[in-house]
């Protein structure tokens, strides 16, 4: 296991478990990130971009876990909540945070999704669902989804 991986999974904060936990289910997260899109994007086209985004990116996440098979860390690290069912590489939350964010690239607000983005990556290695490999590939594959749908955005306007 890797050293970032080890670090991050060996914290221990009660705040950070909770708000980890909280997090760790889907439904939830999904209802956190349509809210914030509602609030802080005022564009419908924009929204519905976004939305297009995100949805490409889980299938793309997904499809490339059932391909690849990576096993889910939970007997080597700390897990602070259920083993999920399925595959850990890459990581699903973290590709839909890190592509949210990136709809607010040209906007003042990208710090703060940023921000946010990360800190689902850090819950994600914390729980011990997740390592670090499997967190910086769903940073690296967002961009890759978000200018796909940006390419063919451009091509129907």
């Amino acid at each position: 296991m890797d050293a970032v991986t080890i670090a991050i999974n060996n914290m221990n904060n009660p705040l950070l478990t909770q708000l980890s936990v909280f997090l760790d289910n889907s439904l939830y997260f999904l209802l956190l990130v349509f809210v914030l899109l509602l609030i802080f994007e005022r564009n419908d086209k924009k929204r519905t971009k976004l939305m297009a985004a995100i949805f490409l990116a889980l299938v793309f996440s997904s499809l490339i876990k059932i391909a690849i098979g990576t096993p889910r860390p939970c007997e080597e690290l700390n897990l602070r909540t259920d083993c999920s069912q399925g595959y850990s590489f890459p990581s699903n939350h973290t590709i839909v945070a890190f592509t949210l964010a990136l709809g607010f690239l040209d906007n003042k607000k990208f710090v703060l999704f940023l921000i946010f983005a990360v800190f689902i990556a850090i819950t994600r290695i914390y729980l011990g669902v997740h390592t670090f490999l499997d967190v910086t590939a769903s940073m690296t594959l967002s961009p890759i989804v978000y200018e796909i749908v940006d390419y063919y955005w451009r091509r129907i306007k």
